[in-house]
């Protein structure tokens, strides 16, 4: 029988977590599960491989960072059904988890719990068609926050509509600020979160400026930008970063007079 839920969840370095979760997943009916083993050192692909031979196993080891975007994109890419489900290696699912999910998703929607915390902010559902057609995660981002808040607000903007389950549906295993940014290159989640909501604001912007996807240079490009931006505030104990971001000129004839623009977005983001 097809599955009516892919179950992706990533793990580097969280294989005490998996252990945990990762058999409530594997319980949920109607479900497939994917494990991407983002490089974990503790060998996390192995361990699934031998206890649980049933979960797909998607082994990248090619980054001794933790791109969880990438991550995510790879599980995907290897699911099956009609509705994905992302779920970070630190989160247990009730048994009703997947019944209630399958009872309630329709066409164009996407679920969070509700109330999420940050805890859980990372965990979704939305059908397969909706998150191809946005592109899926943004693999630029790098290091921890913004990047689940991106694919929501393209979803969003793609006419999907947001809707609630019930957080009681699902808990979270308490970690630590060292265990959240062991595989980053920037140790400092805040830090990194706000390096990552320049961008997306940004990139969004520009999005809807041009009618159309920035190509992955430009992004790599405007992610640069806005690191670069945030770390002058950090070398220089500022409570602010500002991020100028320039557009090509225009140039247009209005009676018989030639006029050039030059244009230019510019952001400033304030912190305490």
């Amino acid at each position: 029988m097809n599955p009516a839920l892919s179950i992706i969840t990533t793990c580097k370095g969280r294989l005490s977590y998996l252990r945990q979760t990762l058999p409530m997943m594997v319980a949920q009916q109607s479900a497939e599960c994917i494990v991407v083993d983002y490089g974990c050192p503790e060998g996390a692909g192995d361990w699934v491989a031998r206890t649980f031979p049933q979960v797909k196993v998607v082994r990248v080891g090619d980054d001794p960072l933790f791109n969880q975007c990438r991550a995510k994109n790879l599980g995907a890419v290897t699911a099956t059904a009609p509705l994905f489900c992302f779920v970070d290696s630190d989160i247990n699912l009730s048994p009703e988890f997947a019944p209630r999910i399958l009872e309630n998703c329709t066409a164009k929607t996407f679920y969070r719990a509700r109330p999420v915390t940050m805890d859980t902010w990372g965990t979704f559902v939305c059908r397969q068609e909706d998150f191809w057609q946005v592109g899926g995660f943004d693999e630029v981002f790098a290091g921890y926050g913004a990047s689940p808040e991106d694919l929501y607000l393209r979803l969003a903007d793609s006419g999907a509509a947001e809707r609630g389950f019930p957080a009681s549906l699902i808990s979270s295993i308490p970690n630590s600020e060292a265990e959240r940014t062991a595989h980053y290159d920037t140790a400092n989640r805040w830090w990194q979160h706000r390096i990552n909501s320049l961008y997306l604001i940004a990139k969004l912007d520009l999005m809807k400026l041009l009618g159309e996807d920035l190509p992955i240079e430009q992004r790599e490009a405007l992610h640069e930008q806005s690191r670069q931006a945030i770390r002058h505030a950090m070398d220089s104990s500022a409570k602010l970063a500002t991020l100028d971001v320039s557009l090509e000129d225009q140039t247009t004839r209005t009676m018989n007079i030639l006029i050039r623009l030059d244009r230019k977005l510019s952001y400033t983001i304030r912190w305490k």
